[in-house]
C-alpha cells in the first residue's frame, strides 16, 4: 500500500496539527505472526485455563532520542477483553478469530499498555477451554521511524484485575506471561485482522467550530461552555447507535442524554505538551432503540493562556445508524445552543439542568479546515459506560498524553442534519493557518522548534512519495 503523508508531533514541543489521516498505516500491513498467544502461566495451556479474568501490563520506553507520538494496536482474545494506553480507554472486543485494530495516543518517552481479559467457559468442559491474548502495538516516532512489539513473555500478567487497573500502584503480583505458541498455531488457528473505522477526519467537513460568544478564534477567557443538541428521529427510524468524531480546544466532556461517554486522553496546561485536541476523539454509542429523541451534550474547557491570544473552540460530526442500515449526519453548526459556565460552578452540574430556553444559539468561529485550527487527526475512545465500575481512567487533565492517527475512505451518510446551539465564553489557544495548530505564547525557541517540525515533516512527505 502506498504510504500516506505523515507529519508528526513531538511531545516536548507546540504541536502541529497534521493532515487528516496521519503517522497510521493500514491494519491489513500489519503482520501478527511475530505475536505470541499468551495468558498467566498455567500448567494445561494452550489447552484450558480456568475461567474469569486476568490483566496485562506492557510498558514501553521509547530509545533515546527518540519521541513516541501515536500507536496502532491489534489485539485479539479468547475471549474478550478491554484496552486502555497510558490509563485512556481505547477499545474492546471479543472472539479469537478476528484482531481488532485501535488508534492510540503516546507520550514522548514511556507508555503503558493495559488489557484486562476474560477466559469464558461458553459451555465447554472446564478441562478443553483455552484462554490467549494476542497482540501487536507499532509505535511511530516522531522522526517518521517505526518499532513493533508484540504479545510475549515480556508482557506482565495477573491472575486478577485489581481495582486500581489499569494503572495499578503496585505491580509485585504480576509475572510474565506464558507463550502458548505464535498467530495461526494452537487451538485458535489462523487470525483475520479487522480494518480501523472508516470514521475519519474528512467526515468533518461542513462542521463548524462554535463558542458561546463572538472573536474566540481569535481569543477567549479561560472556562467551560456547554453545548446540547437534542435530536428527533424521523418517523419510522429506531436509532440503534452513534459514531462521532469530536474535539474542543482545549478539551471535552461528551455526555449521551445526560450519561458521561468520553472525554480525550487527561494533559496538563503547558505548552511542553502536545495540544491533544488536534486529535479528534472517535467514539461510538449505543442507542436506546425505543427512544425517539437523543440528547448530545458537549462541556468544552478552555485552558487559562499560556501568554498571547488564546482561542477556543469546539466542533463534531455525529452519524446516527438507525436499524434498517440509514444513517443521519449532524454537524455543528449555528442551530446547537449553549451556555457559558461560570468557573466557580462544576460544569457538569452547572449545565446539564439547564433547560433549552436558558440557552442561547452558538457563534460559528470557522469552518472545519479554517484557521486557527486547520485540519485534525484522529484517535480512539471508548464509551465508558461499557467499563466497569471502578475506572481511574474516566478523570481529565491530569496526565499528558497524544492521539494517534490514520486516513480511511470517508463515511457517505444519507441524511443530513444540522442543529443550534448556544455556546458559552472559553479560552484556547490559538493556531497558524499554515500548520492548523494553537500558537499562543511561542516564544523564539518554540519558532525553532517549530522550523525544525516542519523541515521534518518535509523530509516525511518525501519518504512517503
Amino acid at each position: 500500500m502506498r504510504p500516506f503523508l505523515r507529519i508528526f508531533f513531538f511531545a516536548s514541543a507546540v504541536s502541529v496539527s497534521a493532515h487528516a489521516g496521519t503517522g497510521k498505516r493500514a491494519a491489513p500491513d500489519l503482520d501478527l505472526s511475530a505475536a505470541s498467544w499468551i495468558w498467566y502461566p498455567t500448567s494445561t495451556l494452550p489447552t484450558s485455563a480456568p475461567a474469569g479474568s486476568v490483566s496485562f501490563l506492557r510498558t514501553i520506553q521509547s530509545p533515546t532520542n527518540k519521541t513516541a507520538t501515536a500507536a496502532t494496536i491489534l489485539v485479539a482474545a479468547d475471549n474478550s477483553f478491554v484496552l486502555w494506553v497510558n490509563g485512556h480507554p481505547i477499545g474492546q472486543g471479543e472472539g479469537f478469530t478476528t484482531a481488532q485494530t485501535f488508534a492510540a495516543a503516546l507520550n514522548g518517552s514511556s507508555n503503558t499498555i493495559s488489557v484486562s481479559a476474560n477466559n469464558a467457559l461458553d459451555g465447554a468442559p472446564e478441562d478443553a477451554n483455552p484462554a490467549g491474548l494476542l497482540a501487536l502495538v507499532e509505535v511511530l516516532y516522531s522522526d517518521g521511524s517505526r518499532d513493533t512489539f508484540v504479545s510475549d513473555d515480556s508482557w506482565r500478567v495477573m491472575s486478577t484485575v485489581p481495582d486500581d487497573f489499569p494503572l495499578p500502584a503496585a505491580t509485585a503480583d504480576y509475572v510474565n506471561a506464558q507463550e502458548e505458541g505464535k498467530a495461526g498455531t494452537g487451538p485458535w488457528g489462523a487470525i483475520g485482522v479487522a480494518p480501523a473505522s472508516a470514521l475519519t477526519p474528512d467526515a468533518l467537513n461542513g462542521s463548524s467550530w462554535l463558542w458561546c460568544s463572538s472573536g474566540a478564534a481569535t481569543d477567549a477567557p479561560e472556562g467551560s461552555v456547554g453545548f446540547r443538541l437534542t435530536f428527533t428521529s424521523p418517523a419510522g427510524r429506531s436509532a440503534s447507535n452513534v459514531s462521532l468524531l469530536v474535539t474542543a480546544d482545549n478539551t471535552f466532556t461528551f455526555f449521551l442524554n445526560d450519561a458521561r461517554v468520553a472525554s480525550p486522553p487527561p494533559y496538563p496546561n503547558t505548552l511542553e505538551t502536545t495540544q491533544l485536541w488536534v486529535y479528534a476523539q472517535r467514539i461510538t454509542a449505543q442507542l436506546d432503540p425505543g427512544r425517539t429523541q437523543n440528547t448530545f451534550t458537549f462541556l468544552a474547557t478552555n485552558f487559562a493562556s499560556q501568554g498571547g491570544p488564546n482561542p477556543a473552540g469546539f466542533i463534531t460530526t455525529l452519524l446516527v445508524a438507525y436499524s434498517d442500515g440509514t444513517t443521519t449526519r449532524i454537524q455543528s453548526d449555528a442551530s446547537w445552543l449553549c451556555a457559558s459556565v461560570s468557573s466557580s460552578d462544576a460544569p457538569e452540574t452547572a449545565f446539564l439542568p439547564l433547560s433549552d430556553s436558558q440557552l442561547a444559539p452558538a457563534t460559528v468561529q470557522a469552518a472545519y479546515g479554517d484557521a486557527p485550527w486547520g485540519k485534525l487527526n484522529v484517535a480512539d475512545a471508548l464509551d465508558v459506560r461499557r467499563l466497569g465500575s471502578g475506572d481511574q481512567s474516566t478523570q481529565t487533565q491530569t496526565a499528558s498524553a497524544s492521539s494517534s492517527t490514520e486516513l480511511l475512505p470517508p463515511m457517505a451518510p444519507t441524511d443530513t442534519h444540522s442543529v443550534d446551539l448556544v455556546a458559552p465564553t472559553s479560552m484556547l489557544p490559538t493556531q497558524s493557518a499554515s500548520t492548523g495548530r494553537a500558537a499562543a505564547g511561542i516564544g523564539q525557541g518554540k519558532k525553532m522548534e517549530m522550523a525544525m517540525i516542519c523541515w521534518l515533516a518535509l523530509v516525511s512527505f518525501g519518504a512517503a512519495f
